[in-house]
C-alpha cells in the first residue's frame, strides 16, 4: 500500500503477506548487515582514537 511506502514500511508489509519467502531476507540478511556496519564503525572509531596527532607546546611557538 502506498501509506506505507510513504512511512518506509513496505518492507514489513511485504514480510507479512509472504513470511515463508522473505524472512530470511529481511530478518538475517539486515542483522547481519547492521552487524558488519557496527564493526566498521567501531574499527573506524579504534583507529581515530590512535591516530589523532597531539599537538605539543613547543609545536604552536
Amino acid at each position: 500500500p502506498g501509506w506505507m511506502i510513504s512511512i518506509g514500511m513496505e518492507w514489513f508489509y511485504r514480510l507479512v503477506k509472504e513470511p515463508k519467502r522473505m524472512w530470511r531476507r529481511y530478518l538475517i540478511g539486515n542483522t547481519l548487515f547492521i552487524k558488519h556496519i557496527l564493526k566498521e564503525k567501531l574499527v573506524a572509531l579504534y583507529h581515530y582514537k590512535n591516530t589523532r596527532p597531539r599537538v605539543v607546546f613547543r609545536d604552536l611557538l
